[in-house]
């Protein structure tokens, strides 16, 4: 394959503050900038990613479970205390 037979596309540069990206990475350009708005307000906020306090203690727990082996605890008893709530 010689350099002549395909054209090599550059990386945009993600560092200009000026160029705006979608989801696939591909530019919006300047003359969309009615479309770029409308892009940001249909984009999920922060808020909306919220759950319960219980949600994540349960998500805790089972990433405890899966990290850490059940030898390390030495007992039931000592598993049971470090997961307790209280």
């Amino acid at each position: 394959m010689s350099e002549y037979s395909s054209q090599l596309r550059t990386q945009p540069n993600l560092s200009d503050p000026s160029v705006l990206f979608d989801d696939e990475g591909d530019t919006i350009s300047a003359h969309g900038l009615s479309q770029a708005q409308r892009y940001v307000k249909n984009k999920p906020r922060f808020a909306e990613f919220s759950c319960s306090h219980t949600e994540v203690f349960r998500y805790a727990v089972l990433v405890t479970d899966a990290v850490i082996p059940r030898v390390l605890w030495g007992s039931d008893a000592n598993y049971k205390r470090i997961l307790s709530r209280t």
